[in-house]
């Protein structure tokens, strides 16, 4: 099974709230640092996204 690098960005976080969770897509993102594949946003501080870079 090959694996994809998916970059993760802002910008993809902001797109899939917009679509998947409207209501929390206006507020603010922060990115945190990127640990091997795996990325953290955090929304509030207590609301977090953890998403894996590998697809």
């Amino acid at each position: 099974m090959d694996s994809e690098r998916v970059e993760i960005t802002a910008d993809l976080i902001a797109a899939l709230l917009r679509e998947q969770h409207p209501d929390l897509a206006d507020l603010p993102l922060s990115l945190g640092a990127a640990l091997l594949a795996v990325v953290r946003a955090d929304i509030r501080p207590e609301l977090a996204i953890s998403m894996n870079g590998i697809s």
